[in-house]
């Protein structure tokens, strides 16, 4: 009976820590997905002096993002972009790396896409 008990455990032991790793998997996609969507629509922003999205939409993405940095900095270190949007906070896109060849190739992607 003790040894069942305790293989009941170590099982439920096993799956939450799977759990929480998915949880963290989760928060790592969330956190470079808002980094680049935010990297992206500045570039078409200030360089191409044009927009895609509200400003309402990208100020929620980016307040979004400064939370998320705040609130798992190990997690926010390790995911892309993080030298680039290190002190990010969610008032302006224009001093994150504008000339990135990534963001700018996508950025042209989706106004070529708009305008079809």
């Amino acid at each position: 009976m003790q040894l069942c008990i305790e293989l009941l455990l170590i099982l439920l032991l096993h799956r939450l820590i799977l759990l929480m790793k998915m949880t963290l998997d989760k928060i790592a996609e969330l956190i470079t997905r808002r980094r680049r969507q935010i990297l992206v629509h500045s570039v078409i922003y200030y360089r191409y002096n044009d927009n895609i999205i509200s400003d309402e939409k990208w100020t929620q993405w980016a307040k979004e993002l400064e939370k998320l940095q705040d609130e798992y900095p190990d997690i926010s270190k390790e995911c892309p972009l993080a030298e680039a949007f290190e002190g990010f906070d969610h008032s302006t896109g224009f001093d994150l790396p504008l000339s990135d060849p990534w963001a700018m190739a996508k950025a042209e992607q989706l106004l070529n896409w708009r305008k079809k």
